[in-house]
Order: C-alpha cells, then sequence, then structure tokens
C-alpha cells in the first residue's frame, strides 16, 4: 500500500495505478484465510480509498458518447445500496424522486458524481437521513441529494477546486453536461444539485446494471464511493 500511495502521489499513469490495484486486491483474496481480520480489512479499505482517489483524479471523458439514461432507476437503486451497506455509520438513505426520470448523458461520470455526492452527504451531514431526489424541471433532469446539517458556501465552492476531491468531479460532470453545481439551504437541510439534458429515445439506451452486481462485487462504485461508511470502524 506504501508503495501504491507513493506512485499515486507522484502522479504514476492511471494504468499502471490500476493495474498495482488488482495485484494488490488479489493478494488480499489470497490473505483472506491466514490474515487478521481487523488487519485485513483496514488494507481493504485503504484499497478502496485509493481505487476511489484515482477515480476522482480522471475527469469525466467527453469523448464518451452520450446515452439514455434511466436517471430515476439509478438512483434509486444506489440509495438502496447506500441504505444497505452503510448500517453502521447509523444513516439511512432513501430514495423521494420522481420515477421514470431520464437522461442524455455519460453513465459512468453520472453514476460516479451521483456516489460522490451521497458519500460527501454520509460523511459530513449532521443528522442520520440523505434523501436523493430526481424531478424534470424546465426541460431538464434534475438530481439532488440532501442531507440534515449545514453546508458552509465558502466550503462548497473551495471544494470544488480541489482536482481530485468528490465534489471536484461532480463539478466537472455537471458542467460536461451544460449545466454546474448548486447549493440550496434551509434551515435544517442543505442540498447540492445538477442538472443533465432530459433523455432522448434516439441515443442508445444504456442498461442499469442490477443493484445486486453492485451488492456482490467488493470492488464495484459503491463500495469504492462509500468505503468510509460501509466500514466505519476500519483503521484510517
Amino acid at each position: 500500500m506504501h508503495r501504491l500511495e507513493t506512485d499515486f502521489d507522484e502522479h504514476a499513469q492511471n494504468g499502471t495505478v490500476r493495474a498495482d490495484l488488482q495485484m494488490y486486491f488479489d493478494a488480499l483474496c489470497m490473505a483472506e484465510q491466514t490474515a487478521p481480520a481487523p488487519e485485513l480489512l483496514a488494507a481493504r479499505v485503504g484499497g478502496l480509498r485509493l481505487l476511489r482517489a484515482l477515480q476522482n483524479r480522471t475527469p469525466p471523458q467527453s469523448a464518451a458518447p452520450p446515452m439514455c439514461v434511466p436517471l430515476s432507476a439509478l438512483c434509486e437503486s444506489a440509495a438502496f445500496c447506500a441504505d444497505l451497506l452503510c448500517g453502521e455509520a447509523q444513516k439511512r438513505v432513501f430514495f423521494t424522486g420522481e420515477p421514470h426520470i431520464t437522461a442524455a448523458c455519460r453513465p459512468q461520470a453520472v453514476l460516479w458524481a451521483t456516489l460522490n455526492l451521497l458519500s460527501n452527504a454520509l460523511q459530513y451531514s449532521a443528522g442520520r437521513y440523505i434523501f436523493i431526489d430526481t424531478a424534470s424541471v424546465g426541460g431538464r433532469a434534475v438530481l439532488t441529494v440532501a442531507s440534515e446539517g449545514d453546508f458552509p458556501v465558502s466550503v462548497f465552492y473551495a471544494a470544488q477546486k480541489h482536482q481530485g476531491g468528490g465534489l471536484w468531479f461532480a463539478a466537472q460532470t455537471a458542467r460536461l453536461h451544460g449545466g454546474g453545481l448548486y447549493l440550496a439551504k434551509s434551515a435544517a437541510f442543505a442540498s447540492v444539485s445538477f442538472s443533465l439534458p432530459n433523455g432522448r429515445a434516439s441515443l442508445p439506451q444504456w442498461a442499469l446494471p442490477d443493484f445486486t452486481d453492485w451488492l456482490a462485487d467488493g470492488l464495484s462504485p459503491v463500495y469504492a464511493a462509500l468505503c468510509d461508511s460501509i466500514f466505519p470502524n476500519a483503521a484510517p
């Protein structure tokens, strides 16, 4: 892990880091029968954190063609997985959006941006409840993650300038699709939103992975993005 972190900090090629991470996780699988459970968990979470950092420092690719994405279904699946996996963090995640909202977007970038917003809410919200919402507003599909507590405006804007952070990636994804990242606050809640073009039947349809695939794969985007909330007791 120390060598992987050093390579990452020295901006080794992403492909090299990915290959080394794969070897690292393969070695962890081989050590499952012999390594102490707390050490194995700390090593796994360390690898997931590095995988998350690698994903966040890679800007969403404009060359990737947009597809017609079932945005409501994507957010509902992400909320269900987060709610199921993050029980130890004493948080609940609910989908409250309109059904059947679709978006014309790059699906992998939007999925990762959504998980980043969920990760921030899970880690930093003051209360227990987190909501993810989808709606159609002004001819665009709007995705919102809301959580209890305050989100200082200065922190919100500063985080978007930190390349490699979750909000930076989400902001880049929003801009790639002709929008931006927006903060709204009330007395009890803060919400972060971005909008996407509405889905079009002329675009290729993106097949949403079954949520069981995300749950069964320990290296899925859900585990990588939410690792600190899924495993809150792992060593830092």
